[in-house]
């Protein structure tokens, strides 16, 4: 009986909002599954199935009613019942990866292969950086639904870099990577070792290993003992290669 009345009160709540002009996205919403096929029962109760989780939010969390959550609620609705397409979480990205990968698919030590992913790198450094507080490369993946799959698309493009031999351009996209992420959960570990190699490959090799020792001097992570481990045996430099190791064993 209890859900019966809640039932019909979330109905003439939804009837109200569909006579309201100032709630008339409520309305869209309902004329867009009526066009889809479905009766008026069942886009009325799929409507109020939002808003009474609209309400439990506001109930449970002691929240304010909020306009945006719920006209969001409602797209995603349309998306569930596939009445809407979803909406690309950053318009744009997935054209330009797209275009990054029938570039260096084609070519891959063509430099300007790459362009199309610098210009997707910049939408995503953006917006991670406009984000109210540092977020991991997984949480970013997670708010976009997995749209973009950036922890490994990030990782080809850096290896795409080194491919074709841009070291230089492989050093600062790993720079700014190691900026923009927080690491707090997960390991940066291969993109300062990116950095290291691509020092060593410019003949760099006095920053080479300033770098690493730097890194592996206040780092000793497994991931980053490894890379150190790796660098110091291909410089000849045994006795530092078994130092991290002994330091790790212990």
């Amino acid at each position: 009986m209890v859900n019966k009345r809640l039932k019909k009160l979330m109905i003439e709540a939804v009837d109200n909002q569909l006579r309201d002009p100032e709630t008339e996205y409520v309305k869209e919403a309902y004329e867009e599954m009526r066009e889809a096929g479905y009766t008026a029962k069942e886009a009325k109760e799929a409507i109020a199935g939002v808003l009474l989780a609209e309400m439990y939010t506001i109930l449970g969390e002691q929240r304010t009613f909020d306009e945006n959550r719920y006209r969001k609620g409602l797209e995603e609705m349309l998306e569930d019942y596939e009445i809407r397409e979803a909406e690309e979480p950053w318009p744009g990205m997935n054209e330009l990866i797209e275009q990054g990968d029938a570039a260096l698919d084609q070519d891959f030590r063509d430099p300007s292969a790459i362009v199309p992913w610098e210009k997707a790198w910049e939408i995503v450094r953006d917006k991670v950086k406009d984000a109210d507080m540092p977020m991991e490369i997984s949480e970013v993946d997670e708010a976009t639904d997995y749209e973009y799959d950036l922890g490994e698309w990030i990782e080809n493009m850096m290896f795409s870099y080194q491919r074709m031999g841009e070291h230089e351009k492989c050093i600062r996209f790993c720079e700014e990577v190691l900026e923009t992420f927080s690491w707090e959960n997960e390991s940066p570990a291969m993109f300062k070792r990116c950095i290291g190699e691509c020092l060593f490959a410019l003949g760099k090799t006095e920053e080479g290993d300033q770098w690493h020792e730097e890194w592996l001097g206040s780092e000793w992570e497994a991931d980053a003992a490894i890379a150190g481990t790796f660098y110091w045996m291909g410089r000849r430099n045994y006795g530092k290669a078994e130092q991290i190791l002994d330091r790790i064993l212990e």
